[in-house]
């Protein structure tokens, strides 16, 4: 598929690679996800519509996928990118931006956590 989309690149063709995307998660196939996604974002940036709704949409998703995948550090890059669309396209304090935030947030909470039981667990043990 991603073969024959390449031949047409349209902000259509990466909103359906996004949906696939998220197919794809929904399955637990997270890497076909990022695979996805990526051609998404080509496409976005060809298109020059990655800092558009539809843009930060794509890149929240590939911001959950990569936590899903334990790449806490893409995730929170890729969030904060979604976030400064979101920002630009003045939609941060919509349903879809606060989700960003809680989804951000989140992933912060779980990181400061991941650095500070390591720490205890030096002072405990």
């Amino acid at each position: 598929i991603f073969e024959r989309v390449g031949e047409q690149d349209t902000p259509s063709v990466a909103t359906l690679l996004t949906h696939m995307g998220v197919a794809r998660g929904d399955t637990d196939d997270h890497h076909g996800a990022l695979e996805a996604f990526w051609h998404a974002r080509r496409i976005r940036r060809a298109t020059d519509t990655l800092e558009t709704i539809a843009g930060a949409v794509l890149l929240a998703n590939m911001g959950y996928t990569f936590e899903q995948l334990g790449d806490c550090a893409a995730a929170a890059g890729i969030y904060e990118q979604a976030r400064q669309v979101r920002q630009l396209t003045g939609t941060l304090d919509t349903p879809g931006g606060t989700r960003l935030q809680q989804a951000h947030q989140g992933l912060a909470a779980k990181q400061a956590a991941a650095e500070v039981g390591p720490a205890r667990k030096i002072l405990l043990g």
